[in-house]
C-alpha cells in the first residue's frame, strides 16, 4: 500500500472516530437536558393537578375531584395522568414509598422503561399534611424524544459520511499531485543515476517550500558528485591506458632488442668460425686433412644455427593445440625413457620415474606436451654437472592459478620435475622464461626452451610454478587442467 493512500486511509479513520464519539456524548448530553426538563415539567405538572384535585375534593367530594382527574388526562395524549391509591393500587411499591415520605414531599420523578413518572401526593386544603387521599401519577414517554434525537444524530451522521468520502477523493487527488508524482519523478531519476546517467537532474527544484524539492536539490548535488568524479576516473583510466600503452611498447623494444641481442650472440659466435675456417681454406693455410676438418667445424655451426633458426621459428609461429583425451602420465615417462635416459645416464643422471605409474588423463597436444616434458627433463639432467637424481612425478590436486591469472581454481594434474643440481637464484627466477635467458654453459641451449614450453601451456589453460634452493636444486611444477575422460586406475582422482 502506498504512503499517500495509508495517509488518506488514516485520516479519514482518525476523522471517522472523533466524530463517532462526539455523536455520542451529544447524544448522551441532549438525552440528559431533556431528562431534566420533562422531570422538572411533570414534577411541576403533578404538583399543580394534585393541589387542584384536593380543592375539588375539599368543595365537591372524591367523586368530583376523580372527575377532574379523568378530564385533565383525556386533554392530552402525550402525558397520562393517573391516580394511586389503597385500593386502586397501580404501583403499590412506589405508593407505598410516596405515602411514608408524605410528610417532607412536594413532587418526585422516576424513570422507567422509556417512561418518565412524577409523583404529587393529593393534599387537604385545611393544613392537613395527609397523602392517605392518593397521589397523582404523572407520565411521560421518552422514547419519541430519543427517536427524534438519534434521527437528528442519523442526518448529522450521513452528512459527515458525505464529508469523509469527500475528503478522502480529494485527499486521494490531492495526495497524487503532490505526493505521488514528485516520489515517481525522484524515483525515476535514482534509477537513471543508477544505471550510469549521472546527467540527470530533477525539475523539483523549482518548487519552492516542499520537502520533495529538497530531496531533489540534494539528489542533484549526489549526481553531480558522481558526475564529476565518474569523469574523474574515466580520466584516470585513459592516462592509465596511456601509460600501459606506453609500457607495453617500451617492453615490447626491450624483448626485441633481448631477441636481436640473443640472436646476434647465438649466431654470431658460429658464424665467426665458419667464417674463419672459410678463410683459411680459402687462403691454403690448411692441408687436405686440415680442409677436411674445417669443413667438419663448418658444418657443425651451420648445423647449430639451422636449429637456432628452427627453435626461433618454433617460437613465433607456434599454432594452437590439437588436444584429445591423452596419459599424460605415459606420454612423460615415454619422453624420459625412451629419449633422455641414454644421455641422463652419460652425464651420471638416474632418472627417478616411479611417479609416472598412475594412469593420469588430461586433454591436452601430445607432440607439445612431449616437447615440455623433454625440455624439462634436459633442463633438470644439465643442471646436473656431477650427476644426481631427477625426480619426474604427475598428481592430480586441488590448484589455484597465481594471483591475477583469469583461470580458475579447480582440478588439475601437476607434473613436477625435480633435480639435484646446483639451484637457480630468486633474481634469475624472474627471467627463466624470457627468450635467450638461460643459465647453462656456452653451447648447452639457446635459450628458447622454456620460453617456448611456457607458451604451450597456457595456451592448454595452464601454468608454471618454480621452487628452487641454491645448492640443493630446483622443482618445476606444470599445471594442466584434468581431462574430460576420467581413469578409475587414478587413486587421486
Amino acid at each position: 500500500m502506498r504512503i499517500a493512500t495509508k495517509l488518506v486511509l488514516g485520516s479519514t479513520l482518525g476523522m471517522l472516530v472523533i466524530l463517532a464519539v462526539h455523536g455520542v456524548l451529544t447524544f448522551q448530553r441532549e438525552m440528559a437536558i431533556i431528562e431534566t426538563d420533562q422531570r422538572q415539567e411533570g414534577e411541576r405538572l403533578a404538583n399543580a393537578i394534585a393541589l387542584a384535585v384536593g380543592l375539588e375534593w375539599d368543595q365537591s367530594g372524591q367523586a368530583p375531584a376523580m372527575e377532574l382527574l379523568r378530564e385533565l388526562d383525556s386533554k392530552d395524549t402525550d402525558i397520562k395522568i393517573s391516580w394511586l391509591n389503597a385500593s386502586h393500587e397501580r404501583n403499590p411499591s412506589e405508593h407505598e414509598r410516596i405515602r411514608s415520605a408524605a410528610v417532607d414531599m412536594v413532587g418526585t420523578s422516576q424513570i422507567s422503561s422509556d417512561v418518565l413518572h412524577s409523583y404529587a401526593p393529593v393534599r387537604s386544603n385545611r393544613g392537613v399534611r395527609d397523602a392517605s387521599r392518593g397521589t397523582v401519577q404523572i407520565s411521560q414517554v421518552l422514547s419519541d424524544e430519543r427517536a427524534r434525537i438519534r434521527d437528528s444524530l442519523g442526518q448529522l451522521g450521513l452528512a459527515v459520511l458525505l464529508i469523509l468520502i469527500f475528503n478522502a477523493i480529494l485527499a486521494m487527488v490531492l495526495s497524487k499531485q503532490w505526493v505521488q508524482r514528485p516520489v515517481a519523478a525522484l524515483r525515476a531519476m535514482a534509477e537513471k543515476v543508477g544505471n550510469g546517467e549521472f546527467g540527470a537532474r530533477s525539475n523539483l527544484t523549482k518548487k519552492s517550500g516542499s520537502e520533495f524539492a529538497e530531496l531533489g536539490s540534494a539528489l542533484n548535488t549526489m549526481a553531480s558528485h558522481l558526475q564529476e568524479f565518474h569523469a574523474a576516473r574515466e580520466q584516470e583510466y585513459q592516462r592509465r591506458m596511456a601509460s600501459e600503452a606506453q609500457l607495453q611498447h617500451a617492453e615490447r623494444l626491450i624483448t626485441v632488442g633481448k631477441l636481436a641481442s640473443g640472436v646476434a650472440h647465438e649466431i654470431g659466435t658460429p658464424l665467426n668460425v665458419i667464417t674463419g675456417h672459410a678463410d683459411m681454406i680459402r687462403r691454403g693455410q690448411v692441408d687436405t686433412e686440415g680442409a677436411v676438418k674445417s669443413a667438419e667445424v663448418i658444418g657443425a655451426h651451420a648445423g647449430r644455427i639451422t636449429s637456432i633458426i628452427k627453435e626461433l621459428l618454433g617460437f613465433s609461429r607456434r599454432h594452437g593445440p590439437e588436444r584429445a583425451d591423452v596419459d599424460l602420465a605415459g606420454l612423460s615417462k615415454q619422453a624420459a625413457e625412451s629419449m633422455l635416459r641414454a644421455y641422463a645416464h652419460k652425464r651420471g643422471v638416474t632418472l627417478d620415474t616411479d611417479g609416472l605409474d598412475k594412469p593420469s588423463m588430461a586433454f591436452v597436444d601430445a607432440t607439445q606436451m612431449q616437447q615440455v616434458v623433454s625440455n624439462l627433463v634436459m633442463n633438470g639432467v644439465q643442471a646436473m654437472k656431477t650427476g644426481g637424481i631427477l625426480t619426474i612425478a604427475l598428481q592430480r590436486v586441488d590448484a589455484s592459478p597465481p594471483a591475477g591469472s583469469e583461470l580458475e581454481a579447480g582440478r588439475y594434474l601437476r607434473l613436477q620435475v625435480t633435480d639435484t643440481g646446483h639451484g637457480i637464484s630468486s633474481e634469475e627466477q624472474k627471467h627463466i622464461f624470457e627468450p635467450f635467458f638461460t643459465t647453462k654453459d656456452v653451447g648447452e641451449g639457446t635459450g628458447l626452451g622454456l620460453s617456448i614450453a611456457y607458451g604451450i601451456v597456457r595456451d592448454h589453460d595452464g601454468w608454471f610454478e618454480v621452487a628452487s634452493e641454491l645448492g640443493k636444486g630446483t622443482t618445476f611444477s606444470m599445471f594442466i587442467p584434468a581431462g574430460r575422460m576420467h581413469d578409475s586406475h587414478d587413486p587421486n582422482r
